[in-house]
């Protein structure tokens, strides 16, 4: 019995490596094909996002020089409605001042009218109208 168990073990161990060497070159050789293209995915995965980073990063640069430029014009915008304002409040101080003055004046050329239209001419009518423009003219 030993004798057939070893030739059967001589006969089959043969084939039975050989196979089993065919089966695991087989699956290195596939481990290989396969790990190469997922490095290959990998190496392009990371250099579309190197080309999205210096995009964004491209962005970025501009949107600062615009926000840059946008707190400029702000500033300038800003400084510009503080001298209209200015401006503004020197005329409202100005039409103020005139407006008092005017009213005034109105007052007094309400109480000269007053005096005028008050006054009763006398019997010489030329000695009445030289009195009155005197009075008128204090």
């Amino acid at each position: 019995m030993t004798l057939i168990l070893s030739w059967l073990t001589s006969k089959l161990a043969g084939p039975v490596l050989g196979a089993c060497s065919g089966l695991l070159l087989a699956a290195l050789i596939a481990l290989w094909i396969a790990s190469t293209a997922a490095e290959a995915g990998l190496r392009s995965s990371v250099k579309t996002a190197q080309a999205q980073a210096d995009a964004a990063s491209r962005n970025l640069v501009t949107c600062q020089g615009n926000q840059d430029a946008l707190t400029k014009s702000l500033n300038a915008q800003n400084a510009s409605l503080a001298a209209l304002k200015a401006q503004g409040d020197a005329a409202t101080a100005s039409a103020d001042k005139a407006v008092a003055a005017a009213s005034s004046a109105s007052v007094a050329a309400q109480t000269a009218a007053a005096t005028v239209l008050a006054s009763k001419p006398g019997v010489d009518l030329c000695t009445s109208a030289d009195a009155l423009i005197l009075e008128t003219l204090k």
